[in-house]
């Protein structure tokens, strides 16, 4: 990842390869691929007021459906649960069929996947238990293990 503050252009790079072309997701959003058609890299203008929007997006959200006590609570849950985790990411997500919004926690942690198994089986069992069932149904929680 890469932030050009001048330009205010966040710059999200999968491959160094060569960009051969690229598509406009949205405005001040462009995907980049390589000659074999793979995406190599995202290009974010405007980068400071995406990321704003974005997270006052989610929080606005969270605060509207009474959840945002959750929201906050998420990070330390899956610190308390998995000792090598690397990353949490939040997003507002659509699902395309029932049009229902909710909220995507992906987070990736490193290590032998049988033991990272062991620490989400223990993890499920506290979200499960603390988080009532109409909050847990606005979160939907994605794995990513990173050996």
């Amino acid at each position: 990842m890469k932030y050009f503050e001048q330009e205010d252009i966040l710059y999200l790079a999968i491959s160094d390869e060569s960009e051969n072309s690229s598509i406009e997701l949205s405005p001040n959003i462009t995907a980049e691929y390589n000659a074999k058609g793979e995406i190599i890299g995202i290009e974010i203008l405007n980068a400071s007021d995406f990321i704003r929007d974005s997270i006052a997006d989610l929080e606005a959200f969270c605060r509207e459906r009474g959840i945002a006590e959750w929201y906050s609570k998420i990070p330390g849950l899956l610190e308390s649960h998995f000792p090598n985790l690397e990353g949490i990411e939040f997003s507002l997500q659509e699902d395309d069929e029932s049009e229902d919004v909710f909220v995507e926690v992906l987070f990736s942690v490193a290590g032998d996947p049988e033991e990272i198994n062991d620490y989400y089986d223990r993890f499920l069992e506290t979200w499960v238990e603390e988080v009532p069932a109409e909050v847990r149904a606005y979160f939907q929680l994605l794995l990513d293990i990173v050996e």
